[in-house]
């Protein structure tokens, strides 16, 4: 008997958005360790990448609006937060 596996990566919106910001800054210091600086395009492209990722490719448009809103908070977490940390000199390597 198979049953889906279920993972729970957060248990709360606040505990998810702390989670987030840690992340960011993290990516943050793995760009600024590469050299990589934040450029105007950044704020705008990789936020769109990260949201075509999200709801296309992963196919976050099949949850429905909370796919949307995931979508959409990870490409703001993952797309524009790296690089505004990076920009602001508040990368963590």
């Amino acid at each position: 008997m198979s049953e889906p596996l279920l993972h729970y990566n957060y248990a709360s919106w606040r505990q998810f958005h702390i989670k987030q910001k840690t992340y960011a800054r993290y990516e943050a210091g793995i760009l600024q360790a590469r050299g990589i600086r934040a450029q105007p395009h950044n704020f705008v492209l990789q936020p769109l990448r990260e949201f075509r990722r999200r709801y296309l490719t992963l196919k976050g448009y099949r949850d429905g609006t909370r796919g949307l809103s995931l979508a959409l908070m990870l490409a703001w977490y993952y797309g524009f937060m790296p690089y505004w940390d990076l920009a602001r000199g508040r990368a963590n390597g």
